[in-house]
């Protein structure tokens, strides 16, 4: 697997875990909990990454440029 892929799934699981509640988690909280400095430089690699899950909609984003877990689907009705 190639790092890159890693990152995202480290990113998917944190959001996932539902760290940041229901306001989701903002890039600055991940890249803390990846490890990283919170300096701007490395926070927007992760607003970056953060955003391709959003993109394929494993996650959810939301408009204040926080990351969640995507909604539980819709029951289907018979």
């Amino acid at each position: 697997m190639e790092p890159r892929a890693l990152d995202y799934r480290r990113i998917v699981e944190l959001v996932e875990r539902g760290q940041g509640g229901t306001e989701g988690i903002s890039a600055k909280e991940l890249a803390g909990r990846l490890g990283l400095e919170a300096v701007p430089a490395k926070v927007e690699g992760v607003r970056s990454k953060a955003k391709r899950p959003v993109e394929r909609g494993w996650l959810e984003g939301q408009p204040t440029g926080r990351s969640r877990r995507d909604r539980p689907p819709r029951p289907v009705r018979p």
